[in-house]
């Protein structure tokens, strides 16, 4: 920064602008070099010691700038005070747009690498331990006191650390630093299904049958070794860069040997992916197999088959409204596609398939030529 002015010397600062508010001041010196530019003791400043008009204008346009960035500081200040991290040169990392870490970071024998995903009430890094890399996923701050949110997050680690499937993500290692509890999963080249779908709008009938295939294996898998998923959804399916599947999220999973943490009575998972039973907490195989049918809807239709101005009514209309047939939303859908939905979308859990039969039927319809 230089400051200027006629008859005096400049002023030359170098500053460092950190996300703080900026004041400054500064005095120009009279030139000693200058007799004319220093005023005779006890004589009032003439034209020679007054400020030119260009000055003048500049220095009040400078004020105003530096105002306007202290009011907008103001307003981009956090609700709560935090403490402020080290800044990216003193740690030799990068900072996360948005929030207050800086990247790398230490947290017990990981080194978390970036921050890769947040949910409501956790948050996934990249990590590394030692020279291998892996996602660790942990609960946000607000969260740590919350005995029942911990119970299920510790369940998640424990179910995902017995169930070894190729399409479901694998737990490595379980934790804590601190009172922070953690786990740490593979680390997934791609992206969720719902980033994919929020992209394209709705998928190629082929492809999407081929990600529910994948989904129905690990069902299958998981349905045999007494774990119900509870909330599928496109957010908790991962498609691989590879053209694999993993099907993640078991943190609100039943299994036979926890079903004691489970509320009777109460409501858990997504309203949009529900099944009708779930309503009243009534959670069994089928229920994953419906999930699964709203999701391939979602994916050969672009749309969901149920809305509501609440969650109240969507759960009715899961309850209560016959689904509409997909080919009325996507012409090119065949009516052995439709068939496979609405058998998903049934009511009454009974007329489901299982998990391996909506594989069979699957790959019956792949085998069939274009």
């Amino acid at each position: 920064m230089r400051l200027s002015s006629e008859g005096r010397d400049d002023l030359v600062r170098e500053i460092d602008v950190a996300e703080e508010p900026l004041a400054f001041h500064g005095v120009l010196p009279y030139r000693q070099a200058s007799s004319r530019s220093q005023p005779p003791r006890g004589v009032p400043a003439t034209t020679a010691t007054t400020w030119p008009l260009w000055t003048l204008v500049g220095l009040v346009v400078f004020l105003l700038f530096a105002v306007g960035l202290w009011v907008k500081s103001l307003g981009s200040l956090p609700a709560e005070p935090v403490g402020r991290a080290p800044t990216p040169s003193a740690v030799g990392g990068r900072p996360d747009p948005g929030t207050a870490e800086v990247f790398p970071m230490s947290f017990g024998d990981y080194t978390l690498i970036r921050r890769i995903g947040k949910g409501g009430m956790a948050v996934v890094y990249e990590a590394v331990r030692r020279g291998e890399p892996c996602a660790l996923k942990r609960p946000l701050s607000g969260f740590l006191e919350d005995t029942r949110f911990r119970e299920r997050f510790l369940r998640e680690a424990e179910l995902g650390r017995t169930l070894h499937h190729p399409n479901i993500i694998r737990i490595f290692d379980r934790g804590q630093v601190g009172t922070t509890p953690y786990f740490a999963m593979e680390l997934i080249q791609g992206e969720t299904l719902r980033e994919c779908l929020d992209r394209e709008g709705r998928l190629n009938p082929l492809v999407a049958a081929r990600v529910t295939a994948r989904v129905a294996e690990a069902l299958d898998y998981a349905h045999n070794k007494g774990v119900i998923h509870r909330d599928l959804k496109p957010s908790n399916v991962m498609l691989e860069r590879s053209g694999g599947v993993k099907v993640m999220d078991y943190g609100i999973a039943r299994a036979q040997h926890l079903d004691g943490l489970t509320t009777t009575g109460s409501f858990l998972g997504t309203p949009s992916y529900s099944a009708p039973e779930t309503v009243d907490a009534g959670s069994r195989p089928p229920s994953d197999l419906y999930s699964l049918g709203v999701v391939f809807f979602e994916m050969l239709t672009g749309s969901l088959p149920f809305r509501g101005e609440s969650a109240f009514a969507v759960l009715r209309n899961h309850c209560t409204t016959p689904p509409p047939v997909p080919s009325s939303l996507n012409y090119a859908l065949s009516p052995a596609l439709d068939r496979i939905v609405l058998r998903l979308l049934s009511k009454d859990p009974a007329e489901r398939p299982t998990a391996e039969g909506l594989l069979n039927d699957l790959t019956d319809y792949l085998a069939e030529p274009p």
